[in-house]
């Protein structure tokens, strides 16, 4: 009795390239409430002597099935078994994208849904403009990104092709004010937004699809649980993005503070060093002066010829001014203070100066002594 009256109403299904078919379909899954509904499209897809389409709207309408009650590894079966008979239509590419999108999630597996994504990029060349595809195609990107399985450098060129998808798609859905607000589209549209890293928007599309649902039956209501989980993923998201960049805000902080800090140190280091050796500088200078007056005041009192005695002061000074001279280079080689190196030549000139000086004059006077 079922088996004959599916086989008279799938007779009446659009063409398959119809946008209206899937929606067809999907209204009569709906309106048999048989958790076994499936065995009866079974005999429709093996029967040789049926029509091939009416064939092929038993195996879509089983589909359709598997995808709403979620069994996946029935789906898998179906299309396992079945698929190799419809290869020239193209609603069974979307079949086998939903079989290699549960293969994916069954087994983690990013080749299978890299294949799901192919699958339903070859339905939406095939047939083009098609609403329910498109947002198939997106809502497979979507669930890649969901959970990690589209590498890094591919995420951002998925997500773009698949919002282009998804607002053509709802474009489609708004030239019929009755399927205005079909709210899986916005769903999956704000997933997309979430993984684009913009967050606001992503909240805006989900909360847009939860007030599209109405909550009337099991499946929106499945959906709604669905959208509200989106929509806490995305606030934390965005709370996770907050914090990371407070985060790197304080880091910054920080690395300015340490940097400020260590130049501090530096500056107080040089400001010691300097001071050490100015006070070195100091002590060897002063020291050199008690030296010289004592060297003086002795060679005054003991010379024979006060004049010999003078030629030695100007040698003694001399050497201890060289001396410094030589000291203070040294103080700035070991503790790296440069000085301006004029003045040490300057010095240096007047010190040897003064020693010439002395031991010319010295000469002098005792030649003619």
């Amino acid at each position: 009795m079922i088996y004959a009256k599916l086989t008279e109403e799938l007779k009446s299904a659009p063409k398959t390239d119809n946008p209206e078919y899937t929606i067809f379909l999907r209204n009569l899954v709906m309106s048999y409430e048989l958790n076994d509904l499936y065995e009866y499209f079974v005999p429709i897809i093996e029967d040789p002597d049926i029509d091939k389409d009416i064939r092929f709207s038993a195996y879509y309408s089983c589909s359709i099935y598997f995808r709403r009650n979620n069994k996946f590894e029935e789906m898998i079966k179906l299309a396992d078994n079945y698929a190799r008979y419809f290869i020239n239509y193209a609603l069974n590419d979307i079949v086998l994208s939903f079989k290699y999108r549960y293969t994916a999630l069954s087994y983690s597996s990013s080749d299978m849904m890299y294949k799901a994504i192919s699958y339903a990029c070859s339905a939406k060349k095939k047939i083009e403009h098609h609403k329910a595809i498109l947002h198939h195609y997106a809502e497979t990107i979507a669930t890649g990104l969901d959970h990690d399985f589209i590498g890094d450098e591919e995420r951002e060129g998925f997500i773009q092709e698949a919002i282009n998808a998804i607002n053509e798609s709802i474009e489609l859905w708004n030239t019929e004010p009755a399927q205005i607000k079909y709210a899986k589209n916005y769903a999956t549209l704000g997933r997309l937004y979430i993984h684009k890293c913009e967050y606001d928007m992503g909240s805006y599309y989900i909360t847009k699809a939860l007030n599209y649902e109405n909550g009337d039956n099991k499946d929106s209501l499945n959906r709604i649980i669905k959208y509200n989980n989106y929509l806490y993923n995305s606030q934390f998201q965005k709370s996770i993005l907050v914090l990371h960049k407070q985060a790197n805000e304080m880091s910054e902080r920080l690395n300015i503070v340490t940097q400020n800090y260590e130049n501090k140190i530096n500056e107080v280091t040089k400001e010691l060093n300097d001071s050490k050796l100015r006070f070195l500088e100091f002590l060897a200078f002063f020291s050199s002066i008690i030296a010289f007056i004592t060297c003086t005041t002795t060679l005054i009192a003991n010379s024979a010829n006060f004049y010999i005695a003078v030629c030695l002061v100007l040698v003694l000074g001399g050497i201890i001014i060289l001396s410094f001279s030589i000291f203070s280079m040294t103080l700035e080689v070991t503790t790296k203070i440069n000085k301006n190196h004029t003045i040490f030549t300057i010095i240096i000139i007047l010190s040897l100066s003064l020693i010439l000086a002395g031991i010319f004059l010295g000469y002098h006077f005792v030649q003619h002594t």
